[in-house]
């Protein structure tokens, strides 16, 4: 759909009207030819689906095909689509996600398409990806309990070597009193195998 020749305010007023999803005022701006944007917000089958039926460039089909094949590439995943939706994405240049977990605060991560300009004024086009590791922790992911195991005094090298490949955290005791949670220890020893403390 091709965009009016706005002069620089309207089209400011139109970006703030799509961003608060605000058919009424698009339309009080002569600008209702967006509204169908705002309405293919939803779950990316249906989003593309809508999205397929605006009058868009050849550009911007290839643009949908492309996202239609990473949905489809994500067939375990809850993939949305927001085309009107711009909060923090202004730098984007074509695609923009943000990742959101069951469970967790807010988004867990954030990237897309953008441009790097050089100093020359030519751009250079990137992809990039951050994680928000706070919201992950503060849900319990990524952290397990430790496999540290206690070897009491004269346990076998080669046991402790097995243990070791085995992916455990291996603290030799000095002397025979040694307690495993004085070492933050799982496990002893028992000679056979690491036992739970």
């Amino acid at each position: 759909m091709p965009a009016p020749h706005w002069a620089a305010a309207a089209r400011q007023a139109g970006q703030s009207l799509l961003d608060g999803k605000d058919a009424a005022g698009l339309k009080a701006l002569c600008a209702e030819a967006f509204e169908p944007l705002i309405a293919a917000a939803g779950p990316a089958s249906l989003a593309l689906d809508r999205l397929a039926i605006l009058p868009v460039s050849d550009a911007v089909r290839a643009r949908l095909a492309a996202i239609g094949a990473l949905v489809a590439g994500l067939p375990d995943i809850n993939v949305t689509i927001d085309p009107t939706e711009r909060h923090g994405f202004e730098y984007q240049t074509w695609i923009g996600f943000s990742l959101f977990g069951a469970g967790i605060m807010g988004e867990t991560g954030r990237g897309g398409a953008y441009a790097t300009v050089r100093p020359d004024g030519s751009a250079e086009p990137a992809i990039g990806f951050s994680l928000y590791i706070d919201g992950l922790v503060d849900a319990g992911l990524g952290i397990s309990d430790p496999r540290r195991v206690l070897l009491p005094v004269g346990t076998d090298p080669a046991a402790a070597a097995g243990l070791r490949a085995d992916g455990w955290a291996t603290v030799v005791a000095f002397t025979a009193d040694a307690r495993p949670g004085d070492f933050r220890c799982s496990h002893v020893w028992d000679g056979v195998k690491p036992a739970k403390t």
